[in-house]
């Protein structure tokens, strides 16, 4: 079956959504839970969401919060380095994933979905991420696959081969049921609609994907110029039966989550340096989900291996993940630049790092230089020091004014420093040693945070006739300064 015959099936039958049951408890029926604990010597506050952290070494736990909707969230009109929730309120997002918190993988151990909730809330990291793949293999048969097993025939794992015209109802009722336990939650989910590595080439990559001939019975062959590899599918200008297809797979998926309140959406994971393909991706969500009831934002990645951190700033991506050092544009990796706003910036380490410097420093600098951490972990969740310091950088971002508070590591010899002169600063020494901050006149109460036993102090008070103070931590290693107006 050649590509445009295939084209006049996706016109005539329609993308299957067969027993996705309704779920539709939104985020406002949910019960109240604790709110996140206070970090060191401070009390915890009430929690927005329906779950919160502990306190901190020295604080006492939060008390239990009004349950609040969640979303959709949008950006914050006086501060557009953060998201911002229905009720108005800066929202400061930290994250860590795997690669199968969606789709299983026959020769990995089966993800653990409900202690992997539990201990995002109990870890106040309030932010998931779900990475769907659309071929049928990668560490074994993937489950559930993005598409039918309707065969005739089998594809590359031994598995009926894929339906295109069919989106597997079991992939739909696993997206739907987890993205409603996390809501239940109080943890917001990034939702991809696709990703590079279904096209490069490689056994479970290129010759597993859904679009690679040997896997559909639809007749579709992605890899329209013979090089081993299906780039093409995410290339413009698209062969018409895949656009058609792509344009289903992005109604289904929208289908199946826009009622939800704590979705946001990812274009895709580094695909093949065609901006103008995430453009009309990014476009096509627009469209559809504007014939919905809710509307999340969008998010886009740096293109691979080119890609462009400019580029993604000057797209209509309402959030972006960018790359390492692209362009110069700041070595997100050790030296991550100030956010200016232009963008929502959610720094996955899995374009930066790929997880082996997903550091709690990392995790500091992010959030000292106005961006949001999201730490990809392979298989394995198991960076604690890491997850901790997200908790911690949560409970901080709770007590400083976000509509306000921005990145001026000038005012730092650190230059890791957010601001509200006059009211707030909190610097973050990222090695060891005595530091200086650049204060208006005033008098400020002093806390200090020990990065690597996880406790707070709190210091005596000080009063100041502005300009540049010196500070000395009282412990060795990486620490934070808060100092607050009086």
């Amino acid at each position: 079956m050649t590509n445009r015959t295939a084209r006049s099936l996706v016109a005539v039958l329609s993308v299957a959504l067969m027993g996705a049951a309704p779920l539709g408890c939104s985020s406002d029926e949910s019960p109240a839970g604790p709110g996140p604990g206070g970090t060191g010597g401070t009390a915890g506050s009430g929690g927005s969401g329906a779950s919160g952290g502990s306190g901190g070494t020295a604080g006492a736990g939060g008390a239990g919060g009004s349950v609040a909707p969640m979303g959709p969230l949008t950006v914050h009109s006086a501060n557009p380095r953060y998201f911002a929730t229905p009720a108005g309120t800066p929202l400061y997002l930290a994250s860590t994933y795997g690669g199968n918190t969606l789709q299983d993988q026959a020769d990995i151990t089966t993800f653990d979905w409900p202690g992997h909730v539990d201990y995002l809330a109990e870890h106040d990291i309030n932010l998931a991420k779900f990475v769907i793949r659309d071929r049928c293999q990668n560490h074994g048969t993937i489950a559930p696959t993005l598409y039918a097993r309707t065969g005739p025939g089998d594809a590359v794992d031994g598995e009926p081969k894929l339906d295109l015209t069919q989106i597997n109802p079991a992939f739909i009722d696993q997206l739907r049921s987890r993205t409603q336990e996390l809501q239940d939650r109080g943890i917001y989910v990034v939702v991809m609609f696709f990703n590079r590595f279904d096209v490069v080439s490689g056994p479970n990559s290129w010759d597993a994907s859904a679009y690679h001939p040997d896997n559909n019975i639809n007749g579709i062959d992605g890899d329209t110029n013979a090089d081993g590899e299906g780039k093409e599918v995410q290339t413009l200008p698209l062969e018409p039966a895949i656009e058609d297809l792509e344009r289903a797979r992005i109604h289904a998926i929208v289908d199946a989550v826009n009622e939800f309140d704590n979705v946001i959406y990812e274009v895709c994971n580094e695909t093949y340096g065609d901006s103008a393909w995430q453009e009309w991706v990014t476009d096509e969500i627009r469209a559809y989900q504007a014939t919905k009831p809710q509307q999340h934002l969008v998010g886009q990645t740096a293109t691979w291996p080119s890609g462009s951190n400019d580029d993604l700033l000057a797209s209509s991506a309402d959030w972006i993940s960018p790359e390492h050092d692209n362009d110069g544009d700041g070595d997100y990796e050790d030296n991550p630049p100030q956010q200016d706003g232009t963008k929502v910036v959610i720094v996955d380490s899995d374009h930066v790092t790929a997880g082996q410097k997903c550091t709690p420093v990392q995790v500091w600098k992010y959030f000292t230089t106005g961006a949001h951490p999201m730490c990809y972990e392979g298989w394995d969740i198991a960076l604690a020091d890491t997850h901790d310091a997200m908790t911690h950088t949560r409970s901080y971002s709770a007590r400083l004014d976000l509509a306000q508070a921005v990145p001026q590591g000038d005012l730092s010899s650190t230059g890791y420093c957010l601001a509200q002169p006059g009211m707030a600063y909190l610097a973050f020494q990222p090695t060891d040693g005595p530091f200086t901050v650049d204060l208006e006149a005033g008098s400020y109460a002093v806390e200090w945070f020990d990065v690597t036993a996880g406790t707070a102090q709190s210091a005596t008070s000080v009063t100041v006739t502005g300009g540049s103070e010196g500070f000395t931590p009282p412990f060795s290693g990486p620490g934070v300064l808060l100092l607050q107006g009086e």
